[in-house]
Formats: structure tokens, sequence, C-alpha cells
């Protein structure tokens, strides 16, 4: 199952009433710096973070 549908998946799941980001090649986790600098020989890994965003599109 590729990516996308897992993410759809787990919203489905959850019953989440809003949408979910995959971020997959890991440029929204640097613009918001949680990437780990190294992690297991690999450069700037994206972490797992959860950010809410209100209706006004506050973070």
């Amino acid at each position: 199952m590729c990516l996308i549908a897992r993410t759809l998946t787990r919203a489905d799941e959850y019953r989440l009433n809003f949408p979910l980001l995959s971020d997959s090649h890991g440029s929204v986790a640097t613009a918001y710096e949680v990437c780990y600098d190294e992690w297991e020989n690999h450069q700037c890994v994206p972490q797992c973070a959860v950010f809410l965003i209100d209706s006004s599109q506050t973070i």
C-alpha cells in the first residue's frame, strides 16, 4: 500500500475530520526544523511530529 493510501486509511481508522499531511520528502519537516541532524547514518531524517492548525491557520 502506498504512503498516501496508508495516510488516508489511518485518518479513516481514527475517524479524523481533518486532512493529514504525509511529508515523505521531508520538505515540511525541514521548514519547521523537526529533523534529526543524523539518524542511523542518514542525514536530515524527519522526526514524527504533530502540528495542529486552527481555522485561522495558526499553528
